[in-house]
């Protein structure tokens, strides 16, 4: 997802809201970390497996 950090924080934490997931499972530093050369990419593919899962399945 090619989305600035802010709107990446709100959008994760709207779906871990709609699908009362534990927003504290994700280590967002990796998504957008300081140093955005060692960013692991967000997927939209990342958002539905956890949904479906019900948990962070990544980090």
């Amino acid at each position: 997802m090619k989305l600035d950090p802010e709107d990446a924080a709100e959008c994760l934490q709207n779906v871990f809201d709609a699908f009362a997931m534990d927003s504290d499972q994700v280590t967002f530093s990796l998504y957008y970390p300081e140093n955005p050369r060692e960013a692991i990419p967000l997927t939209i593919e990342m958002l539905i497996e956890s949904v479906r899962a019900r948990i962070w399945c990544y980090d």
